[in-house]
């Protein structure tokens, strides 16, 4: 059964909100539900659903400027219906490493079988 792609919505419980702000060391990322940012910022966020294999499994992937001017990728994950997740955030000290580690971030969701969410 190849894996379905419905909003976020559909699967988070009533109350349960995707805009999450990390903050570790000198990184700061805020990820509001617009999916590209002016000025360099961008998230991307990925569902995998597969009732047989009872998966139901989130990823976001956002990259952007920290607060003292070096770029970090932050990735986030977790099931759809639990109340906690993981996150790894890596800083880079341009923006194109950033997004080349971005980049490469995606394209392995995608392998993996996510698919991209609103």
């Amino acid at each position: 059964m190849q894996a379905i792609a419905l909003p976020l919505s559909t699967y988070l419980r009533k109350g349960t909100a995707l805009s999450i702000q990390f903050v570790h060391s000198s990184t700061v990322l805020a990820l509001p539900e617009q999916l590209c940012y002016p000025g360099g910022m961008g998230v991307q966020r990925f569902v995998k659903v597969d009732p047989e294999k009872n998966q139901r499994r989130w990823y976001v992937v956002a990259w952007g400027p920290t607060l003292f001017g070096d770029w970090a990728v932050m990735r986030a994950w977790g099931r759809l219906d639990a109340d906690w997740s993981q996150r790894k955030i890596d800083e880079f000290s341009t923006e194109d490493e950033a997004r080349t580690e971005a980049q490469a971030q995606v394209e392995r969701r995608e392998r993996r079988g996510y698919v991209r969410s609103d």
